[in-house]
């Protein structure tokens, strides 16, 4: 008797920059699906680093490539891989992962039924506890420094954010910024007028961090993140969840169409809020953020929110 050939599934990857946190979610999809021994899968990254154009010609090689689905992995890349296919009617499946707001970001129609080729993991970003959270570990801020790119889609974010800071009694300034290479000269000028500075997973402004953090040392202004890996790389304080489970919960929604034939309309998008809040202590006494007794405790108690 002859071994029943075990089957092969393409996956293309469609990352939008090298960041850490989307470097996890990557590393969760693959590994869940090179847990599965009912098929093979042979996983192609792509990488736009941060370049719009860039991403465009990588969305048309993908789909040109014959590939069995593919997994975008935050708003950006979803948006163009979802209007790309469409538009060219090649239909691939397209599953995402850390994207909030898919509806409104036109990716899909609803959560429960997407009405097109796209199903994954949406990201709840909840800036109203964030806020809350922040005022409480720095009950002294005033303003606040919100740095984006707005062409990342994070206008709807700051507006909400602006919002809910005023119920707290904190003003927030917007600055756009349309490249790393413009954060340092941007935000220099505006480092004294603050008390924090607020960072979304905005790919354009995480690529920069490392400026941002070196001025808000000098300065001893907190630098605040909304993931749990900026800490790690000198933010004093950040919020989220654990970006490898996106990539998990996408790869099961994967498995369920490549190995089971199901069309993504017909799998739900899912939301992933087991948020959590970490502290770089010495981050923090260099961006003026004091040990306080809230803080000891949410670190004693490993507090999930």
């Amino acid at each position: 008797m002859h071994a029943t050939a075990t089957r092969t599934h393409r996956v293309a990857i469609l990352t939008p920059v090298t960041h850490p946190s989307l470097e996890q979610i990557e590393q969760g999809f693959r590994k869940t699906l090179q847990q599965d021994t009912t098929a093979n899968y042979e996983c192609t990254t792509y990488n736009a680093n941060g370049n719009r154009s860039l991403m465009r010609s990588q969305v048309e090689e993908i789909l040109a490539g014959n590939y069995d689905l593919a997994f975008a992995i935050a708003r950006q890349p979803a948006q163009m891989l979802k209007e790309i296919s469409i538009k060219k009617q090649q239909l691939v499946p397209i599953v995402f992962g850390a994207v909030s707001d898919p509806v409104g970001s036109g990716i899909i129609d609803a959560e429960q039924a997407s009405n097109n080729n796209v199903t994954g993991v949406i990201e709840v970003t909840n800036y109203e506890l964030q806020l809350a959270l922040l005022r409480t570990l720095k009950p002294s801020m005033k303003r606040m420094l919100l740095v984006y790119d707005p062409n990342s889609g994070f206008g709807k974010d700051k507006e909400e954010i602006v919002r809910l800071a005023g119920v707290h009694g904190i003003e927030v300034m917007g600055m756009e910024v349309y490249a790393a290479s413009e954060i340092y000269g941007k935000v220099s000028s505006a480092m004294s007028t603050v008390d924090a500075v607020m960072v979304l997973k905005d790919n354009t402004v995480v690529s920069g961090l490392e400026g941002l953090i070196k001025l808000c040392n000098q300065h001893g202004v907190t630098l605040y993140a909304t993931d749990l890996d900026s800490p790690a790389k000198g933010a004093a304080l950040g919020f989220g969840v654990e970006e490898y489970d996106f990539g998990v919960e996408g790869a099961k929604k994967a498995l369920l169409i490549l190995n089971e034939g199901k069309n993504p309309t017909n799998i739900p998008s899912t939301p992933l809020a087991n948020n959590k809040i970490k502290l770089n202590t010495q981050a923090a006494a260099a961006q003026g953020l004091p040990l306080s007794r809230e803080m000891v405790f949410l670190m004693n108690s490993g507090i999930v929110i």
